[in-house]
């Protein structure tokens, strides 16, 4: 049996009970197929293939995640009516499926399946999350009492090696003490003083703040 196929974007092959397509195109197309017989007859039908416009979302394949911090794992583009089935739940926050948050102490790997209601189409996207070493921060004292003015001493125990530290006087950040994994801290007046850590992982760029009065 000889199959003949015609139609557009077909890729082949055009003699065989089946063909494969490239679409890229909206709107119907027609394709048809004939075949003769060994007596000459013929016999032919014709297929209307119906295109429906689906953009599901592309995500990257791997997010950088600061470990314990809220991370977006951004995807575009954004089309209303879209489901968005994730697994596994871990960390997720789906607040905002199309784009949803996740906060996780360890390596994971999600898998989303998008589709569209009213046609539907899915697609299913691999996203996986490497979350960075934790900086582990200890702050020392985390709390003290003077009963007269004095020096206290703030330090900081880090689990990462390549860091950069500062001292702030302030919760907004701006107003600098001082540098480096000690603060020598002079108090002078009565009342409660609070001291603010920001601890930067030079390799990845994560950033953690603590605090002590």
């Amino acid at each position: 049996v000889i199959y003949q196929w015609e139609g557009d974007n077909i890729i082949g092959p055009l003699d065989s009970s089946s063909i494969d397509l490239t679409v890229g195109e909206s709107g119907p197309l027609v394709y048809s197929v004939s075949v003769p017989n060994a007596a000459g007859c013929t016999d032919e039908t014709s297929v209307q293939l119906n295109i429906t416009p689906f953009t599901p979302n592309r995500y990257q394949d791997t997010v950088a995640a600061c470990y314990n911090e809220q991370t977006l794992l951004p995807g575009e583009p954004t089309v209303i009516g879209y489901q968005y089935d994730w697994s596994p739940m871990t960390g997720l926050d789906l607040s905002d499926p199309n784009q949803p948050m996740v906060t996780l102490t360890q390596d994971q790997t999600y898998e989303v399946l998008i589709t569209d209601p009213n046609t539907g189409c899915q697609w299913t996207e691999v996203i996986f999350v490497d979350v960075q070493a934790d900086i582990g921060l200890v702050l020392s004292p985390s709390d003290t009492l003077l009963c007269v003015p004095g020096t206290v001493t703030f330090t900081t125990a880090l689990q990462i090696e390549n860091a950069d530290i500062v001292w702030f006087a302030d919760p907004e950040l701006t107003d600098i003490l001082g540098a480096g994994p000690t603060l020598e801290y002079f108090a002078a007046e009565s009342g409660d003083v609070t001291v603010y850590v920001m601890v930067v992982d030079k390799q990845t760029n994560c950033v953690v703040v603590d605090q002590a009065s």
